[in-house]
């Protein structure tokens, strides 16, 4: 059985990761800045994108909302 750390690290933050690549693509970004953004290689943002890396469901409607809100922070620096 995994901790709930080891949940967390392996399947919510990448999952989170990968919609925060999606929406600052969706805002324009390319691939190489939204990984300079997140701390990523532009292959790791690629991999979310096509969704080879932490695929899987959305989240309810508040926290993608706070996803989608973290996002413009992000591109706002």
């Amino acid at each position: 059985m995994k901790t709930p750390c080891e949940v967390v690290i392996w399947h919510l933050l990448p999952r989170i990761r990968a919609l925060l690549a999606k929406e600052l693509m969706r805002l324009g970004f390319s691939q190489r800045e939204v990984g300079r953004r997140l701390g990523i290689t532009p292959a790791a943002v690629s991999q979310y994108i096509s969704e080879k890396r932490a695929g899987g469901k959305g989240f309810d409607p508040e926290i993608m909302q706070a996803i989608e809100e973290l996002a413009k922070d992000i591109a706002a620096e």
